[in-house]
């Protein structure tokens, strides 16, 4: 049995967020410069400023999970990486 119906470019089957579709959109949320947000600059995208706001909007794959459960592990005294290299590979999300 074969499906003679042509597969759908990606652009037609997947929704954009609506935050990437507004007119404001800017692509320089995508690479924080972790010193104004630490200084409470309220010119940083909201986003990086409430951690609930974060993970509400953002999905948590498999490398960021095991990230914070290192991180968390190793701030309440237990084990984990003491010695982290964050890689940020194009196309993987937040």
């Amino acid at each position: 049995m074969s499906n003679s119906s042509p597969i759908k470019p990606w652009v037609e089957v997947a929704a954009l967020h609506p935050d990437v579709l507004a007119e404001d959109f800017s692509e320089d949320i995508f690479a924080l410069h972790l010193g104004p947000q630490t200084d409470g600059n309220p010119n940083v995208p909201a986003v990086y400023r409430d951690p609930e706001h974060f993970f509400r909007v953002s999905y948590l794959m498999k490398g960021l999970r095991g990230l914070l459960q290192d991180v968390q592990s190793r701030l309440e005294g237990g084990a984990g990486n003491r010695v982290l290299k964050l890689i940020t590979p194009f196309g993987a999300g937040k």
